[in-house]
C-alpha cells in the first residue's frame, strides 16, 4: 500500500518515485538503480516529456517494492552500500539547507548532484565530509535555494599541491578562515577564474568560487602556481 514511500507514509509522501532517504537502506545495486531512474526521470521532465519520467516513476517504485533493505547484519558485508547511504542522507542534508521544499525536482537534482559528486570523490571525503561541508557545498551549488551550473567545464582545482605555509594554516582552528574543508576544491568549476601577474612578473591562476562559510557568505580564494601549488587559500567575507 505505501510502496512508493518506503513503506514509511508519514516521512515519505511524495510518490513521484524520485529518491528518499530510505533508499539507502537497499543493496548497493538497487540503489544505483534508483539514483539512475531518478537521473533519467529529472531529464525527462526538464525536457517536458511526461511520458518517460511517468515510466521511471513506475520502474523505481516497482523495484522498491521488489526490493528488501539490508538488515544489520548484511550492512557489516557491503560497504559500499553503507558509503552510498551516508551520501543519500548527505544529500538531502544539503538540499534541506539550501531551503528548498522536499518533493520539488529542484530538491532532488540538488540531491543526485551531490550523492554523484560524493560517489566520485569518495577519497577526499572521510572526515571532512560533515555537517558544515554539507552547508558550504550547498551555499556554492544552489545559493538562495537557486540551482546553479558550473562556470568552467574543468577544475582548477584539481590535484593542487598545497604549499608548506597553506598547509600550517589549513591546520589552524575549525572556523579560521584559511582552515575551511578540503571538500571545496572539489567546486573549482563554479568559481571565477582569471590570471593575475605578481609583483615578480610571473603569471598566476586566481580561483574565486562563491560560497558560504561561518554563516557569512564571501568567496572562497586560491592562486595557483605554474606548477600546480597553491600558495593561498582563504576565505573572504563579503564586506
Amino acid at each position: 500500500w505505501y510502496v512508493y514511500c518506503g513503506n514509511n507514509p508519514v516521512m515519505f509522501k511524495d510518490p513521484s518515485g524520485k529518491i528518499v532517504e530510505s533508499d539507502g537502506n537497499y543493496s548497493y545495486d538497487v540503489q544505483l538503480r534508483l539514483l539512475d531512474y531518478t537521473i533519467k526521470y529529472l531529464d525527462a521532465k526538464i525536457n517536458n516529456n511526461m511520458y518517460v519520467a511517468n515510466y521511471y516513476v513506475d520502474m523505481a517504485n516497482k523495484l522498491r517494492s521488489e526490493s528488501e533493505h539490508l538488515s544489520d547484519f548484511d550492512k557489516l558485508f557491503n560497504n559500499d552500500a553503507v558509503w552510498m547511504n551516508y551520501f543519500i542522507k548527505m544529500g538531502f542534508l544539503a538540499a534541506d539547507n539550501a531551503g528548498l521544499k522536499r518533493g520539488s525536482d529542484d530538491y532532488a537534482i540538488v540531491v543526485t548532484n551531490f550523492i554523484i559528486n560524493a560517489k566520485n570523490n569518495k577519497s577526499l571525503i572521510d572526515a571532512d565530509y560533515n555537517i558544515k561541508s554539507v552547508g558550504i557545498i550547498a551555499s556554492i551549488i544552489c545559493p538562495g535555494g537557486s540551482i546553479v551550473s558550473p562556470k568552467n567545464d574543468y577544475n582548477p582545482l584539481k590535484n593542487i599541491k598545497y604549499t608548506e605555509k597553506v598547509e600550517k594554516q589549513m591546520n589552524r582552528k575549525s572556523g579560521e578562515y584559511h582552515s575551511f574543508p578540503k571538500v571545496v576544491d572539489n567546486y573549482g568549476k563554479y568559481g571565477n577564474i582569471r590570471n593575475i601577474k605578481g609583483g615578480d612578473g610571473k603569471l598566476r591562476t586566481l580561483v574565486e568560487i562563491p560560497g558560504a562559510y561561518g554563516n557569512k557568505e564571501g568567496i572562497f580564494q586560491y592562486i595557483i602556481e605554474d606548477d600546480n601549488s597553491c600558495n593561498h587559500r582563504c576565505f573572504i567575507p563579503n564586506k
